[in-house]
This record gives C-alpha cells, sequence and structure tokens, in this order.
C-alpha cells in the first residue's frame, strides 16, 4: 500500500478553523460617552435655560433711596425635546441555538451584544449627524415616530460658511437644523479661535473638541499644534514621533481636549468622497441624554421554533444650555 499525503485523505482531515470572530467595525461613540446620564418622565422632556442680566457700570443707588420698584426677574426660558424609540433586532433558530457554533456558544447573547454595540452608535450618529428638528410624531402604529431634535437645532455659538444660518429659535422646532448648506470652507484655527471666543462671551466653558478624520489632520497643522510649529516631537529614549496633540489651549482659558468621531454629518466634497462638515466644541457637564426607557431586551412572543428579541431605549438629548457649546460647521477637505 502507498504511503498517503494529505491530498490523498483530505476527506478525513478535520478543518482548521480558528475559534474566534474578527470584527473591527468601530464601536466608539464619543458624544454619547461624554454626556451624562439623566431620566426623562415623558415624551416631551422639559426643562430650563437661564441668563444673568448684562452688567453695568453704573449701578449707583442714592442713599436713603426708595426700594418700592424691584428689578424684573427673568424666571428662564423653558427648553424641550421629544423622546425618540431607538431598536434593533434580531432573532435565532431553535436549532441554531443549540448546534456548535464558532466564537460563541449562545447565538441569541450573541445577536443581543452584537445589537447593542450597533444602537449606540445609531443613538451617537442621530446626536451628532442627524440635523434633524424635533417632531412629537403622530398616532397609531403606522404614524410617523417621534424624534429626538440632534445637537446642530441647539447651538448659538458656531462659526458658519457663507450663506449658513443658525437655528431660528434655537429650542429644536421644526424650523432649526434646516439651514441650508452653505458654501463650504477648510478648518482653519481662525474658524476655531471665533468659536471659542463666542462660547466664552457667553459665559460657556466647552472642553472637548469633536473632530472627524478630516478635521483632526487639519487640526494637527494649525500653528503651536503638532506639525504646524514645523517641527515633530520627538522622544528618543522610546523613538517615538508625535504629530499631534490631544488638547489645544487657547486664550480665553477654554482648553479643549481633542477627540475623534466617525459619526459627524457629511457634506460632499467636490472631487469625490464625503467629507466631515462639523467640528463640536461641547461641555460635557451641559450635555445630557435623558432616557424614558434605558436599555433593555425585549422578547417577542413565541411564534414558531425560533426566539426573536429586541434591544432598545427611548431617550432624548437635553442641552442645558444653547450658550455652554460651541459648532464650526460647513467645512471641506484641505
Amino acid at each position: 500500500m502507498a504511503n498517503q499525503d494529505t491530498y490523498g485523505i483530505a476527506q478525513g482531515i478535520r478543518e482548521d478553523l480558528s475559534d474566534f470572530i474578527y470584527n473591527i467595525s468601530p464601536t466608539d461613540t464619543p458624544v454619547l460617552q461624554a454626556a451624562e446620564w439623566t431620566t426623562a418622565t415623558s415624551t416631551n422632556h422639559e426643562w430650563t435655560e437661564d441668563v444673568l442680566e448684562p452688567p453695568v457700570a453704573n449701578n449707583a443707588k442714592a442713599e436713603g433711596a426708595s426700594m418700592a420698584t424691584p428689578d424684573a426677574v427673568s424666571g428662564g426660558t423653558r427648553l424641550g425635546n421629544y423622546t425618540q424609540i431607538s431598536r434593533k433586532t434580531y432573532g435565532v433558530s431553535g436549532t441554531a441555538e443549540v448546534v456548535t457554533k464558532v466564537g460563541r456558544d449562545s447565538e441569541i447573547a450573541f445577536g443581543r451584544a452584537k445589537s447593542m454595540r450597533e444602537l449606540k452608535t445609531d443613538i451617537d450618529m442621530a446626536i451628532c449627524a442627524g440635523n434633524n428638528p424635533k417632531n412629537a410624531g403622530t398616532a397609531g402604529v403606522g404614524g410617523n415616530p417621534r424624534r429626538s431634535a440632534s445637537l446642530d437645532c441647539w447651538i448659538r455659538n458656531a462659526s458658519r460658511g457663507s450663506g449658513g444660518a443658525d437655528p431660528a429659535t434655537f429650542d429644536g422646532a421644526a424650523s432649526d437644523g434646516l439651514s441650508p448648506l452653505a458654501t463650504s470652507r477648510a478648518f482653519s484655527q481662525a474658524f476655531l479661535d471665533t468659536t471659542i471666543e463666542k462660547c466664552w462671551n457667553e459665559g460657556g466653558r466647552p472642553s472637548l473638541l469633536v473632530l472627524g478624520g478630516e478635521g483632526r489632520k487639519k487640526f494637527a497643522t494649525f500653528d503651536g499644534v503638532g506639525a504646524g510649529t514645523n517641527t515633530m516631537r520627538t522622544d528618543r529614549s522610546e523613538k517615538t514621533v508625535y504629530g499631534t496633540v490631544d488638547v489645544y489651549i487657547s486664550s480665553y482659558g477654554i482648553d479643549l481636549r481633542a477627540v475623534n468621531s466617525r459619526h459627524l454629518r457629511k457634506q460632499p466634497a467636490g472631487t469625490g468622497g464625503l467629507v466631515d462638515r462639523d467640528a463640536w466644541l461641547i461641555d460635557p457637564e451641559h450635555i445630557k441624554v435623558a432616557y424614558l426607557r434605558p436599555y433593555e431586551i425585549e422578547e417577542f412572543a413565541k411564534t414558531g421554533d425560533s426566539i426573536e428579541e429586541a434591544v432598545q431605549a427611548e431617550w432624548t438629548l437635553q442641552v442645558d444650555n444653547t450658550r455652554a457649546h460651541g459648532l464650526v460647521a460647513d467645512l471641506k477637505g484641505a
């Protein structure tokens, strides 16, 4: 009998399949992660913002003068946003749940974990990239769903391209978030500094600079930042070259920590592809996600030999004060 080799006994060789599943799809949610968690108690979630009266230099009163006429004191402005139901569904047959699988023991647990990650990225994108006004929705299963207004609908301190427009009321209403696509321009240090100054004038102290890939590359060329100084920082002991920095220290006492996001609005680049349209200046102390129903798993009624579930949350964006944040809008590639 001739000696056998692997070609001759191919049918008898057990397959070599790694017991891991490799998935590098991005799951980071920088704005959702930075926002505080709070509770909503109604589908129309409301809060109040307030401002101080501008200071005056001539606040001087005569000795013994009457105090019978009190100064008017504002009670603030009520703002509100509607809760949005976001959901991901998944299901497996009874057989698929019990057979031996690659990289997981339970198919339903695998679908549950994957759907939860996808749901969180959906919410992060709805906050940053939706550019949607709030919508109360309409009744019925086939009605329009309620929608939370996205971040762009609340921002007062903005640098926009020619033709760009701020929201009409800064309250997430239908007229907000629908500003025309302005003339795009490259991200610049001057636009960033102008927006920081606007925030400072209003009393805002944003600490997070949220940039897309194109914006982060441009940010690295600003004066005093990374390659913008015409030098690259080098750590000889570690043989490491630093091509960017993480913190931008402004002239207004506002220091911004730069983070990357894949969930910013896009606009055509002109020569093909999409580029990030916005750069956000966010104060994490004054942005919240309010949950009417926190993340939950709902199992569907059993109608056959399968297990079907949904992971969902009912949430809305709460921007505590519309003066706390900033936006550099209508950007394009370098």
